[in-house]
Parts: C-alpha cells; structure tokens; sequence
C-alpha cells in the first residue's frame, strides 16, 4: 500500500514519505503519564480539540481513557455494550434467505465482535477508524489508536507529538477498501467528553471525603501535661499511643485527658454531590435509571425503564447493520470473505413470554409444530399427551361405572 506523508526534512521544511506498510504498523507507541487531571486539564484539552486553527485531538483522548477507569462510568458503558454485542445476526443472501452455515461460521467471530465494538464506540469517543485484512481465510481487525487520528482533517499521525508526519487517510486506495472510519465530522466530541467533569467532580469529591474520614473519623486525643519534664512527657506520649490497644491509662491529679470534640457533620454533602454525579453519568449512557440506581421504584417504572433501554439498544444495531450493509460487505464480499449478495441483518426481537402464553392457547384448538416449539421455547417434545378424560377419549357415557 503507498500512502504519502510528510515528515521534516534537515534539506527542506517538508519532504515526501511513501510508506508500503499498514497504518497500525507504524504507529509509535507513547508512554502516557497517570498524573492526577482536574476541569482545568479537561477545558484545555477540550479547546484544543475545538480549534479550527490548530486542532489537537490526541489530549482530550488520552483523558477519555484516563475517565473510563471511573467505576460507575465503566458500568454503564459495558451494560451497554454487552447488550450490543451479543445480540444475535444472520447473514442472508440477496432473496433475504438466511445463509445457516455462514451465519453459525461468523456468529462468534472475534473479528466481527471486534468490527462491532469500533462501530458502537464511535458514540462514546466520536470517531473509530480501522484496518480490515484477510489472508488465507483469516481476517484480523486493528483499531487505529484514537489519539493518532484527526478526523476532521482525514490525518493519521504516526506519532501524535509530531504533526508533520502524518498519513492522509482518505486519499489512500484503501479507504472504503480495507480501511473505514465510522462517525460524523461534526463538533461533537462523543459520549464520554460529557461524562468527563462528573467523573472528575467524583475523584475531588471523593478524595475531600475521605480527607473528612481522616481527620474527623476518630475524635482526636488531647492530653494536658507538664511538657517541661522530659518523663511526664514521654509517660504522656507511650499512654496516647498505647491508647489504640489499651483503652485505660493512668494519669496524675495535675494531668488531663480528653476526647476533642468532632465535626459536626457525617458527610452528606459528599454523599450528595457523588450521587448526582452517578445519576448523570447512568442517564448519558443508558438514559435510564435501573434497579438497584433507582429509588422508590415499582415494577411498573422499571419496566418502563427497561422499554426505553431497549429503544436506546435497538437504535444501536441500526446503526451497526446500517454500517455492515453500506459500507463493510461491499468490500468484504470483494475480499471473498462473504458470496456475492450477503447481507449483515438483526432479525426483529420477539417477546418470549407473550409468544409462549398465545402458543399454549392456541394448543388448546390446533398442533403446533414440535420443531418450532423447542426452537422457540427450548423444550423438547416428542409426541402428544393422550386425553385422560372420558368424553375426551370418545368412550360412551353410559359405560361408566355410575350409570
């Protein structure tokens, strides 16, 4: 593959570049520092990514990363993922027949499950861009790093620190080919710059509460003595430290010992502030609020919850199949990883429960085909159960023992 950069040149400012490898292969690799971020680190990275001028993506990145440690945040993101992720596909031909055998093949395929998730993250960081390859019946994915990546200007840089050495992405002949990039090129930074300064309100929250619980957690100890005798004040000082495992002492008449009075307050303040944070964050990734988040709740608003989940889910798989069928099947069926005409579908999702309740009512009145029965519902049948009742078994009422 010939792709052309530009990297800087002791004979002249700018010089040609051709490279005739892939993209993810000349990445540079960057240590990353875990130095403790605030609003002000978040602002500054979020105005670089937003000047027009002079663009630089790659710090608001690295701090994506750098808040998806939050625990509550990362919760909610895989709940979501996991729900996108293993929902089922098939692959039909160009009758809208289902390929069985192709769909099983690929059903759970690291490299689609691996294509799906750059598709779904695109939500939460904006943008994915990846290189697809297939060899010898084996195809691999790889996730160009995101702090590499301009995609307003359609640039690749190999080394983020260094913006004169760079891949323009979309002139190359592999774009749309073997490489794609999914997500708008508008000012939207993705789900997870939203997320960013309640996560970071958490961390300072947090660290002021259990500064609380250090200092105000055990009342302080205050011991009045004669400081100027050297003994007294050595007695005095083995007794406070003694105190943890022995709770009595002995003290002279001229000595005092007291507990300090504590704060009074037992954190609410934290408490509150870390809840709101923990709500908005649930509400920008799953738009609802589930089960054990939620207070006063009823089975009715979780179910109603659970409906407005679903949306948010299914909504994702369109984009996904939409993904597949515009953009990733052309190319792949030209790879011959797929025959001619294939399509990536999400059958239509059927309520179990409401199916199985009109299926043992409807075998009240008709044969149900035993296949589609544990197909469905997972429930081996063999054969119908005879009629025990008399009428039923079409025996005459008068040769009954009572008549």
């Amino acid at each position: 593959m010939a792709q052309i950069g530009f990297k800087k040149d002791q004979e002249q400012k700018t010089a040609p570049v051709v490279f005739t490898t892939t993209i993810a292969s000349q990445i540079v690799q960057k240590s990353v520092t875990n130095t403790r971020k605030d609003i002000q680190d978040w602002r500054r990275a979020e105005t670089m990514a937003l000047n027009v001028e002079s663009r630089a993506l790659w710090p608001l990145q690295i701090l994506f990363k750098n808040v998806l440690k939050d625990t509550t945040l990362t919760s909610q993101v895989e709940n979501r993922r996991l729900k996108v992720l293993s929902a089922p596909f098939i692959l039909q031909d160009s009758s809208g027949n289902e390929i069985e055998d192709l769909t099983r093949a690929n059903q759970n395929a690291k490299w689609v499950n691996q294509i799906n998730n750059a598709i779904f993250e695109r939500k939460l960081f904006a943008h994915s861009l990846i290189e697809v390859k297939a060899e010898n019946g084996r195809v691999t994915v790889n996730l160009i790093p995101r702090e590499n990546v301009d995609q307003f200007k359609g640039l690749v840089y190999l080394d983020y620190t260094n913006p004169l050495n760079y891949i323009n992405y979309r002139t190359t002949n592999e774009y749309n080919k073997t490489l794609f990039e999914f997500g708008d090129l508008t000012d939207d930074l993705g789900l997870l710059n939203k997320a960013v300064p309640h996560v970071l309100m958490k961390r300072f929250t947090q660290s002021c509460w259990s500064e609380l619980a250090e200092i105000y957690g055990i009342p302080p100890r205050v011991m009045k003595t004669n400081t100027h005798d050297p003994g007294m004040r050595a007695k005095g000082e083995q007794m406070l430290r003694d105190m943890g495992a022995a709770a009595w002492m002995l003290i002279d008449t001229t000595e005092d010992f007291q507990f300090a009075q504590g704060v009074q307050t037992n954190g609410d303040v934290y408490k509150n502030l870390l809840d709101f944070c923990n709500s908005e964050l649930r509400l920008l990734i799953t738009g609802v609020q589930l089960g054990q988040d939620s207070k006063n709740g009823s089975r009715s608003k979780e179910e109603v919850a659970l409906d407005m989940f679903h949306d948010l889910i299914n909504a994702d798989l369109s984009e996904i199949e939409e993904e597949w069928n515009n953009k990733l099947m052309p190319a792949l069926i030209e790879m011959g990883v797929f025959p001619k005409g294939t399509r990536y579908v999400y059958p239509p999702v059927e309520d179990i429960e409401e199916l199985f309740k009109r299926t043992q009512q409807a075998l009240q009145h008709y044969e149900v085909d035993a296949k589609w029965y544990k197909q469905k519902f997972g429930v081996e049948v063999t054969e119908r159960k005879q009629p025990t009742n008399v009428l039923q078994q079409g025996l005459n009422i008068s040769d009954s023992f009572f008549v």
